[in-house]
Parts: C-alpha cells; sequence; structure tokens
C-alpha cells in the first residue's frame, strides 16, 4: 500500500509539526498513528521552485519557494534523511506547482 500525503503528514514522530507552529496545531501526524503498520516514511525535498498551497480558508495560490540548500549533485536521488521524523528523503529538483484539477 501507498499513501501519499504532504511532508508534514508523513512524519513518525510526535512533536512540533513545523517551526514556529501555532499553539494548539495536532501534534500527532498521520505519519505518527500509522507507523506500527510498517510503512517507510519518505520526506520528498526539492531546491526550490513553486508550491500551490492553502494558507487560510480563501487564501490559495501558488507560492513561490527559494533554493532549500539541501540539493545533491543530480536528481532524482534518494538518501538517508537527515531528519529522524522520516525513514529517507528522496531529492526531486526543482519542484513546479500544480494547481487543483478542481476547484
Amino acid at each position: 500500500m501507498i499513501v501519499f500525503v504532504g511532508n508534514v503528514h508523513a512524519r513518525k514522530l510526535r512533536g512540533p509539526l513545523f517551526p514556529g507552529a501555532p499553539a494548539g496545531t495536532p501534534t500527532e501526524p498521520l505519519g505518527f498513528l500509522i507507523a506500527d503498520l510498517g510503512f517507510l516514511h519518505l520526506n520528498v525535498v526539492g531546491d526550490g521552485g513553486a508550491l500551490w498551497t492553502c494558507t487560510g480558508p480563501a487564501r490559495c495560490g501558488e507560492v513561490q519557494m527559494g533554493p532549500s540548500g539541501k540539493s545533491p549533485a543530480t536528481a532524482p536521488a534518494v538518501r538517508p534523511s537527515r531528519d529522524a521524523a522520516y525513514d529517507a528523503e528522496i531529492f526531486v529538483g526543482t519542484f513546479t506547482a500544480s494547481p487543483p484539477a478542481a476547484r
């Protein structure tokens, strides 16, 4: 079985899900809740580009990201994770935003 989720949801550890998370933000991501099922927890890492995200109830759109500084020489690449919340990371190069298929 493959479960596709964002990097925050794939975390296998309990705790703050991202730096500066507001008070009341859940601390048990999906990856933590299903950790005993034997999944690999992978973090997809890119080197800048754009993403489509929602930052509020009616605030969705393309957001530009700067270079991550984590890039290996070529993409794609799989390597051990530098973050204990994941088993490995997959470097995919530069991200390209993809809006939702339906509004």
